[in-house]
């Protein structure tokens, strides 16, 4: 987020979950969202990989456990986008 500031750049969420909450936000929530009256936003997933597993297992998930999905081909996070 630091380098984001810095450039001034505008970083948009890929996710599905996360780019609904952010199609769904007014344009002028940005900063300080609870001064702008949004309170909470919750958010919901299919639970993905960890569905069945107990919340006190969820401290030792690896980021291969992460990557594996059961409906969706995830593979791990690759380099950055150049900027143009």
């Amino acid at each position: 987020m630091e380098t984001v500031r810095a450039s001034r750049a505008v970083l948009l969420p890929i996710d599905s979950e996360h780019n609904a909450i952010f199609q769904c936000l007014p344009p002028f929530a940005s900063g300080d969202l609870a001064a702008k009256g949004i309170r909470r936003i919750l958010l919901t997933g299919s639970g993905g990989p960890f569905r069945a597993r107990a919340r006190n297992e969820l401290q030792r998930v690896t980021p291969d456990e992460a990557c594996a999905h059961p409906n969706w081909v995830m593979g791990a996070r690759s380099r950055s986008i150049p900027r143009r």
